[in-house]
């Protein structure tokens, strides 16, 4: 038997409200596109199949997006930890991991509370991607403030402006708001990797990179976490008609 959540190419009807409110006509100057590839390290699988399971995570195109295919190959039942099944950024921040399928009028699907139950012999599959940070986080240490982290290398391009963004993530709206009075309200969640920004080196700073997708099964042994290493390698910066890699 084989169970599903919709992914994101999946059409279902549904309702979905976007609010957005500018107070100043202002836009990145460019937007990132990043390529990132499964990596196997220690402690960590590109790929898990044993006796006992088997679990595929497949990136998607969008950074952070990933299809999830576990399937339950033992006699006893399992159960997806959802509370536990997380994505840790390259940055080391940590977001929990939602149902990617299409958002309803209060955000995006949740998962049971009680997590997913997975049957001997069954195969569920999901598409998920991360969500609102679970702590708030100082402005000075956020990439979406339209310049690169300082843990991340310099960026000999940026000029201070005075126009810092704080980004606050709520459940189910994301608010982004700035000090030139410019404010943000969507039920979109924030992406893994900032989408745009003043400067190329932005974006380009997480070229070779990694972050990493922590499944979390509740087995007859216990809680066990899968960890799944990705690599970003690529990263495209477009601006107007061109783009740059």
């Amino acid at each position: 038997m084989v169970r599903s959540r919709s992914g994101p190419a999946r059409m279902r009807w549904l309702w979905c409200v976007l609010v957005c409110v500018s107070l100043s006509a202002c836009s990145a100057a460019y937007h990132f596109r990043y390529q990132y590839t499964p990596i196997a390290t220690e402690g960590s699988s590109a790929d898990i199949d044993n006796e006992r399971l088997r679990v595929r995570v497949i990136p998607t195109d969008e950074v952070g997006v990933l299809q999830l295919t576990v399937m339950n190959k033992s006699a006893q039942p399992l159960t997806i930890v959802w509370t536990r099944t997380q994505y840790i950024d390259p940055l080391g921040h940590v977001r929990p991991a939602i149902d990617a399928g299409p958002s309803g009028l209060f955000g995006p699907p949740a998962w049971p509370p009680g997590g997913t139950l997975v049957v001997s012999g069954e195969v569920f599959q999901a598409t998920t991607r991360p969500g609102g940070f679970r702590a708030a986080r100082a402005p000075s240490l956020s990439p979406y403030a339209g310049q690169p982290d300082p843990r991340l290398p310099p960026d000999p391009e940026f000029h201070p402006t005075a126009r810092a963004t704080d980004r606050v993530s709520l459940n189910p709206l994301t608010v982004s708001r700035s000090t030139a009075g410019e404010a943000t309200v969507s039920t979109a969640p924030q992406p893994l990797l900032p989408v745009s920004g003043n400067t190329p080196t932005l974006g380009q700073a997480y070229k070779g990179r990694e972050f990493r997708f922590v499944l979390t099964l509740l087995l007859d042994t216990g809680i066990t976490p899968y960890t799944f290493t990705f690599r970003i390698t690529d990263v495209a910066v477009q601006t107007g008609a061109s783009q740059t890699n």
